[in-house]
């Protein structure tokens, strides 16, 4: 009965995770550049026993991760909205100057002049839009223009460097849209060039990545969760009533 117990409560724990996890998916459904998160689980199972038959210990969370595919990119007519149509991130200069990415392109210019998140951290790159510049536009390939004031003429003003990652779901989500390098994703991989030498795809101007959760897809995962739960939670119930029962005939 213990033991049927233990494994009841770890599957309890374990769905635990999948259902909040699920719930912050669907959370952010409307997020720009949302990426669903993942939870993978694994058996538990102890062979350490006399006769080298294998018991069943339980379940617990084998990996969590974000699911980096793209999301439909929508378009808005802000020219400082910027998507990327591939497999590519923008990169941020993040506190202390780590190196952070990003695929929510809702950027604004702060007051320096610099390419910034709704966050604050800076677009690297070192591009800098002088004051009054007129009708900044952004190339497929990076390139930023702009017009200076009383000019037609558009002059380069930078080329924004989309990075990408040998296994993007290794990404650490470090929230707001944003990911850290890990171990597991592989360093920042930059384009040396305006050609796609690293298929990481193009920057589309004026248009946002929407969230890539698929609500009707968590809606009926997170219904099977909750009764994988409920069912786990009744095997704990059961066994504690016939623990109490086995307590009345000791006593």
């Amino acid at each position: 009965m213990f033991r049927a117990m233990e494994i009841a409560a770890s599957g309890m724990a374990t769905e635990q995770t999948a259902m909040n996890t699920l719930a912050d998916n669907l959370a952010n459904v409307d997020t720009t550049g949302f990426k669903a998160g993942q939870v993978q689980f694994e058996s538990l199972v102890d062979t350490q026993t006399p006769d080298g038959v294998e018991l069943p210990e339980g379940v617990q969370v084998a990996a969590s991760y974000d699911d980096q595919s793209q999301g439909v990119i929508q378009q808005t007519g802000n020219p400082l909205d910027l998507a990327v149509n591939g497999a590519g991130y923008f990169p941020l200069i993040g506190p202390n100057g780590t190196q952070l990415y990003t695929r929510a392109g809702s950027f604004t210019l702060n007051a320096q002049g610099q390419i910034v998140n709704p966050n604050g951290l800076v677009l690297a790159g070192g591009i800098t839009v002088p004051m009054g510049e007129q009708n900044i536009t952004v190339e497929a390939d990076g390139t930023v223009l702009g017009t200076p004031p009383g000019s037609s003429t558009p002059v380069p003003l930078g080329q924004i460097q989309l990075a990408g990652f040998a296994n993007p779901d290794g990404l650490n989500d470090e929230g707001q849209g944003v990911f850290a390098p890990t171990v597991a994703s592989g360093p920042a991989l930059t384009q040396s060039s305006a050609s796609d030498n690293l298929g990481l795809g193009s920057i589309q101007q004026g248009a946002l990545e929407s969230s890539n959760v698929n609500m009707v897809q968590e809606m009926v995962d997170l219904i099977s969760t909750q009764r994988a739960y409920e069912s786990a939670a009744k095997v704990v119930a059961t066994a504690d009533t016939m623990l109490g029962y086995a307590n009345g005939l000791v006593r």
